[in-house]
């Protein structure tokens, strides 16, 4: 149950990031675009610099250097592949809503990309509930760790799914519910450990989850986000929104 309660508080760290948007007064196309930078940085940060590295070392262990690589590689680009595919098949999703200076055929992407961005950080957060459940069976003072790094760095991942939401829609409750969906996936991620995979899960599998899930995020990045960013950007704010990313996301990882 104390396990159980660890994912959960870890996984409503989302939320407590989601909740940025209630701060948010009026539209900003500045702040639209560092906040899409934002959420790259982050996505792209966590991808080649915790998933990579964790992806790896569980299929080297497992496979050996060759065949681990070879496998964590082909994991990878399956990743890109499958959400490259949700994209294409994704439809486009008609706005009741309007923001200035935005044309409608606009916010259409944007929502789209955001709806990729929430299916992505629920991808992301189910094994990560994996983890904080089973590190806590393991070993409750290890497991506490986990948890309270796992809820620092789901903070920004919570922003990077609602302020898309929000710009695109100008509902906040939508915003909410989205980052609400992240959330709950990290608690999810413990009931199957629990109840399904207790008695499959092993390192082989595991790594082959994190290569998915880091492929998914760098095509995102990359096609959906940077480019929209770029799109309602005046200045450097995507730039900027960039790199605040990684460095928040660097910053949580110091304590991973």
């Amino acid at each position: 149950m104390l396990a159980f309660i660890m994912s959960f508080v870890a996984g409503m760290s989302t939320l407590i990031g989601s909740a940025s948007v209630l701060f948010v007064k009026k539209f900003n196309k500045n702040l639209l675009s560092w906040a899409l930078g934002f959420s790259a940085g982050v996505m792209i940060y966590v991808s080649f610099v915790e998933l990579f590295k964790e992806s790896q070392t569980y299929l080297i262990n497992t496979f050996g250097n060759m065949t681990g690589m070879k496998i964590f590689l082909i994991s990878f680009f399956s990743g890109m592949f499958v959400i490259a595919l949700i994209d294409r098949l994704l439809p486009e999703i008609t706005i009741p809503y309007d923001l200035e200076k935005i044309k409608k055929t606009d916010l259409q992407k944007l929502h789209k990309t955001s709806i990729l961005t929430t299916i992505i950080v629920i991808l992301h957060n189910i094994p990560e509930g994996i983890i904080t459940f089973t590190s806590f069976l393991v070993d409750p003072v290890f497991g506490f760790a986990v948890t309270i790094a796992i809820a620092l760095h789901n903070i920004p991942e919570g922003i990077a799914v609602s302020l898309p939401v929000y710009f695109s829609t100008k509902n906040k409750k939508k915003a909410l519910f989205f980052g609400l969906l992240a959330s709950i996936a990290e608690p999810f991620g413990a009931f199957i450990a629990y109840f399904f995979l207790n008695n499959f899960m092993n390192p082989k599998i595991m790594g082959i989850i994190l290569a998915v899930v880091s492929g998914m995020m760098i095509f995102l990045s990359l096609d959906e986000l940077l480019p929209s960013a770029r799109e309602h950007c005046e200045s450097n704010f995507s730039e900027f929104g960039l790199v605040t990313g990684m460095m928040v996301m660097a910053i949580s990882l110091l304590f991973l």
